[in-house]
């Protein structure tokens, strides 16, 4: 009677350990939030060869740029970056046609080592005044560990009334990462084994209940 105790008591504590494993894998990942205010071209610092005539609201207009990534996330599992740039409500101006023969692009490219770029690294918006934009990357990470990576934001002006363009870079933001697993496994398999495992314990606790032969 003792002994069949102490099964019972493994088996529970197994699956328990196994359930909170599965568990586990669903914890919310941690995301950081960066806010940065600037105008989309630096007033203060002249800007070499760029043509007269530019649109206004590129040095006057303020605007918000807000970016989100997970600090951390399972190996195997996708996850999304995000940045949004939107006009300050406090510097926006009543909105006019652009009569400027320049149009503007913001473009953001990311770079983060041993990640995988299941969207792109680069996606490019067009921005006018008063005008928001929205970026949106989706990764995956084949190898756990710490990376890092920048985050990269260029301004880019086409003259429409001939190929001529211009390319600045904005900003480099900084990115840090770390990448988790559990004993090497990557969160699919994680999920699977633990999953599996519990089920295979739960069953053969149920079994050993009902057929484990009783003294009599």
């Amino acid at each position: 009677m003792q002994n069949k105790r102490k099964i019972m008591l493994g088996l529970i504590l197994l699956s328990l350990f196994l359930l909170i494993g599965f568990a586990s894998t669903f914890i919310p990942v941690t995301r950081i939030e960066k806010k940065i205010d600037f105008t989309i071209i630096n007033p203060e610092l002249p800007d070499v060869d760029l043509p007269n005539g530019l649109p206004i609201y590129i040095s006057e207009e303020m605007r918000t740029l807000k970016l989100a990534y997970p600090q951390w996330f399972w190996r195997g599992d996708t996850q999304f970056i995000s940045l949004s740039i939107q006009p300050d409500a406090t510097s926006q101006k009543p909105t006019q046609i652009n009569q400027s023969r320049y149009h503007v692009y913001l473009e953001a490219r990311l770079e983060v080592a041993f990640m995988q770029m299941v969207t792109g690294d680069t996606v490019i918006e067009a921005v006018d005044a008063n005008q928001s934009a929205q970026f949106l990357w989706q990764i995956r990470a084949e190898t756990s560990g710490r990376t890092k990576g920048n985050l990269w934001i260029f301004v880019n002006i086409a003259d429409s009334q001939s190929d001529k363009t211009w390319r600045l870079t904005r900003f480099a933001l900084p990115l840090q990462l770390e990448i988790k697993d559990i004993i090497g496994l990557p969160l699919s398999s994680v999920r699977s084994f633990t999953l599996i495992g519990f089920f295979i314990v739960l069953s053969a606790g149920l079994v050993f209940i009902f057929f484990h032969p009783r003294k009599v």
